[in-house]
């Protein structure tokens, strides 16, 4: 069996404290995929990212001066961008991989509170993402990048779509129907409701009723 080669980049937190890659790092999620998800690189993409580690390891073996550390922030920060290109040029142009996750996703969406024969829970991204072997940062990206919403974006729609059934086939109460979706709090099911119809559980079942 062949050794792997590559590179492993360790950031002390010294590094980047008061500085703007501080903040970045919140902003990129692959941070949190699985090492099955890693990227899917071309000779010129694998290339272009081989010269910014090395870099920052000539950068590392320099004498230090005042422009040491920005001078690797930049190389770090450029390294991220890149990382998040590729990233969602991969969801993109990955096709072989869309239509089966997607299609297990909507299924599994689909069948959540016809599955539930105890007590009913809210649905969750790692639900969801558990049942395909994602993480759930990766399938929240793959789905926004291919679909346009995020997997809580589509969780909410399925969601208030069951709700709006519920509404008008059954004489539960609101509170009753917001049981039923798994809300602890019937409050944040009317306010999740109009804030994706424009309209309160009690308005929309009048209104069609």
């Amino acid at each position: 069996m062949n050794n792997g080669t590559g590179w492993i980049l360790l950031i002390h937190e010294n590094l980047i404290a008061n500085s703007l890659s501080e903040h970045q790092f919140d902003t990129y999620a692959f941070f949190n995929y699985d090492v099955n998800e890693g990227l899917h690189l071309s000779e010129d993409e694998e290339n272009a990212l081989q010269k910014l580690f090395e870099n920052i390891e000539t950068e590392y073996h320099l004498p230090i001066d005042r422009h040491s550390k920005n001078v690797v922030l930049s190389n770090i920060s450029l390294l991220l961008a890149y990382s998040q290109r590729y990233y969602h040029r991969q969801f993109i142009m990955r096709n072989e991989v869309k239509p089966d996750v997607l299609t297990t996703f909507e299924k599994e969406l689909k069948q959540y509170y016809i599955k539930s024969e105890t007590e009913v829970t809210l649905p969750t991204v790692d639900y969801f993402a558990n049942a395909l072997h994602l993480s759930a940062n990766y399938l929240s990206d793959l789905l926004k990048a291919t679909t346009g919403k995020t997997a809580l974006e589509h969780i909410h729609m399925h969601l208030v779509s069951t709700a709006k059934k519920r509404l008008l086939i059954s004489n539960n109460s609101i509170s009753g129907v917001a049981n039923s979706l798994g809300f602890e709090y019937p409050q944040y099911f009317s306010r999740l409701f109009k804030n994706k119809t424009g309209e309160t559980p009690s308005a929309f079942r009048r209104g069609r009723l």
